[in-house]
Formats: structure tokens, C-alpha cells, sequence
């Protein structure tokens, strides 16, 4: 019993401390899935909804996504190389321009998503560093990978970001690819919100009664 007990404080101590390639504090995150009365008008409130965040002086930044750092989709595809012939499976997933910073990954090559560049980022990508190392590359930035399937598109690299944990801690860290899922929507599963620091009651609380002027099946809540 005394070691049993010894063992389990001392992976409680692992889990506490490790580093998790992401900054979680100061976020909130709800979801957005709350069966709307009315898709169309909840998404145009939405987007008032959006600028109000974006004028708060409290808000850093802000992300809606299909995934977050603790619920990735066990989604993988094989990519090829086309320059080497290289195939890796990687693990993908979307990601719009505001995940990155909300979540404070480091980018360690190239740059992230742009909004402003909507129109040309369809088919760019990022990767984790694993994923570049898989590839066997040095720098990642500009190269082409292809994706091995019934449309066989092909991606642009854009920017490699660090390592994050993004399953369990007993889990490696797997080549992840993220590509751009365009512009804040309420189409997506997640809200990501990063505040100051003792800020982000607050300011969910307000999105709290915002929401309330939405109808819909269930309740807004972080």
C-alpha cells in the first residue's frame, strides 16, 4: 500500500508539473454545438459576438476550431514527400488562425495562419516538429507534401510548430498536420478564449448573457 501510494503522488507530481508544449491557463474554452433555433440568425449574432471579444481590452486572442489541445480526433492520413518518396502517417486536424496564439505554441520555422490571407490559404499547412523530423527535413518551410488518398491534394508547409501534448501524457507526441480552417465561425465545435490573467471569469460571464439572447437546445458554458 505504501508504494502503491508513493507511485501514484508521484505520477499526480508528473502530471502537475510536465511540460505540456501549450499554455493553459487563461483560457476558457465552451462549446458552440448548442442546436440553434435558427443557424442563421445565431451566426450572424455570433459574428457581433466576435467583435465585441476582439474590442475587449481584457481578450487576447481568440480561436473557434473543431479541436483543442486535450480532444484531438483519432483522424490520420499517409502524406508522400514528392521530392523523396518519403511516406508518413500523420495524424491532422484543422486549425484556424487564432489556435496557435491562443494556446501559445511555439512556432519554431516559417509563420502561422493569416486571416488576412484567407483567400490563399486553403491548401498551406503547418506541422509539429515530429512531423518534421519523420520527413527527415532541416527546414520544413516551402516544401510540398502530398496526401495519399482518393484526391491526393497537395499542401504547402507554411510553419512548424513546436511539440505539444496534445493526448495523454503517457501517449508519444505523433506528426501532426493542422491545415487552415478559415476565418472564426460558429460552425465550429470549440470557442478558445485567452484573457488577462484574473480576467476570464469575467469575460465568459458576459458571453454567458450573450448567449442567453440566442435560442437554443442547450445552454452556453465554459
Amino acid at each position: 500500500l505504501i508504494c502503491v501510494a508513493i507511485i501514484f503522488n508521484r505520477q499526480m507530481s508528473y502530471m502537475k508539473s510536465s511540460a505540456l508544449g501549450f499554455n493553459k491557463d487563461n483560457v476558457a474554452v465552451a462549446k458552440l454545438d448548442l442546436a440553434f433555433s435558427d443557424p442563421g440568425s445565431a451566426g450572424a449574432r455570433f459574428e457581433s459576438i466576435l467583435n465585441d471579444l476582439k474590442n475587449n481590452p481584457h481578450v487576447k486572442t481568440i480561436s473557434t476550431n473543431n479541436v483543442i489541445p486535450t480532444a484531438y480526433d483519432q483522424n490520420y492520413n499517409n502524406y508522400i514527400d514528392p521530392a523523396t518518396s518519403k511516406e508518413v502517417s500523420l495524424r491532422q486536424a484543422p486549425a484556424d488562425a487564432g489556435y496557435v496564439p491562443t494556446y501559445e505554441i511555439p512556432i519554431v520555422q516559417g509563420k502561422n495562419f493569416d486571416d488576412q490571407l484567407a483567400a490563399s490559404e486553403k491548401n498551406t499547412v503547418l506541422i509539429n516538429r515530429s512531423a518534421m523530423n519523420a520527413f527527415g527535413w532541416k527546414n520544413a518551410i516551402g516544401k510540398q507534401i502530398k496526401s495519399k488518398g482518393t484526391q491526393g491534394e497537395t499542401y504547402k508547409v507554411i510553419g512548424v510548430m513546436e511539440d505539444f501534448h496534445y493526448q495523454d501524457l503517457q501517449n508519444n507526441i505523433e506528426p501532426l498536420i493542422q491545415w487552415y480552417r478559415g476565418k472564426p465561425s460558429l460552425q465550429n465545435l470549440y470557442l478558445s478564449v485567452r484573457t488577462d490573467a484574473g480576467e476570464t471569469n469575467r469575460v465568459m460571464n458576459q458571453l454567458v448573457q450573450a448567449f442567453k439572447e440566442i435560442p437554443s437546445k442547450r445552454a452556453f458554458s465554459y
